[in-house]
């Protein structure tokens, strides 16, 4: 991401191995205090937080074994951290140049704030035709929904720019993959990332049962971008907004105890976000049945 970065290596395979890593900008020396960050484990991965945005960097690793002895440092892996709000988002080549043949490169572009999605506003755009693709997610990885597979040269003002692109999901995060063919390069692109709200008062995630009993539901859910209020309407089964409540209220959290309800009794909850005064989310449903308890007329099907 812009700030974070995890990287993965093969193990020595001596028990009680140690792994030192080191992160610096391109040609630092390993061991000599021009790191950015460093950090040891016992894993073979690593995990690095507090990079620079839209930074290239190399990272290093060398093992301490149990046996006393000590790696060489690694040969350096070079990677670029993503761009943050209000930054340049270009293709692997850079600004002045043309990006390389053959190459695959990601960027995961994400908000710095809960309340803001990220909008890519292409300023620049020209691949080979049907041979190099940018593909944007609207996620954090490629199996997240797919807003744009571009490929081609765009001359404004002949041509319309595509997007802008912006998130929708939860994270407020979006995801890009590129990769060129072994053929033909160009200039590549050239776009500005900006954290801006969100088009719509989006409605809440994760909308789930906890737990349950005779008389009381325990539920919760993700609220998204801030929500200052969430409102909920409950109801017995068929129930929707047209119907009366048998409870509802408002509340500014996440989960929801629910008591003082019926046994052997099917309800449907209704929940939304509320994002002002005047702006609310769709509506998101769920449906759940009191168990039976001590008491009942326990009847067949």
């Amino acid at each position: 991401s812009s700030v974070s970065a995890s990287f993965s290596w093969m193990g020595s395979g001596q028990a009680g191995t140690v792994y030192h890593w080191e992160i610096g900008l391109p040609g630092f020396l390993p061991g000599n205090n021009q790191f950015i960050l460093r950090d040891s484990t016992t894993d073979t991965l690593g995990f690095a937080l507090g990079l620079i945005s839209s930074t290239v960097l190399e990272v290093t690793v060398r093992a301490f074994c149990s046996n006393g002895d000590t790696s060489a440092w690694s040969l350096p892996l070079t990677f670029s951290t993503s761009p943050g709000c209000n930054e340049e988002y270009t293709d692997p080549g850079g600004p002045l140049g043309n990006y390389a043949n053959g190459i695959a490169d990601t960027a995961l572009i994400c908000p710095t704030s809960d309340s803001a999605v990220v909008k890519l506003t292409f300023l620049t755009f020209a691949t080979e035709q049907n041979g190099d693709f940018l593909k944007i997610y609207d996620g954090t990885d490629g199996s997240a929904p797919l807003l744009g597979n571009l490929s081609g040269i765009y001359l404004p003002p002949f041509d319309t720019l595509p997007g802008p692109f912006v998130a929708t999901n939860s994270t407020g995060c979006l995801y890009t993959l590129f990769f060129s063919n072994g053929q033909t390069n160009h200039e590549g692109w050239t776009a500005f990332v900006s954290c801006v709200p969100p088009d719509s008062c989006l409605g809440l995630a994760n909308l789930s049962v906890d737990s349950i009993g005779a008389s009381f539901a325990q539920i919760s859910w993700t609220g998204l971008f801030g929500a200052d209020l969430f409102e909920w309407e409950l109801g017995i089964a068929p129930f929707d907004t047209s119907g009366t409540p048998v409870l509802n209220d408002t509340t500014s959290v996440d989960t929801l105890l629910l008591n003082n309800l019926m046994s052997q009794t099917d309800y449907v909850l209704l929940v939304r976000s509320r994002c002002d005064s005047v702006t609310y989310s769709d509506w998101i449903s769920i449906s759940f049945s009191t168990p039976i308890t001590c008491g009942d007329t326990l009847y067949d099907s």
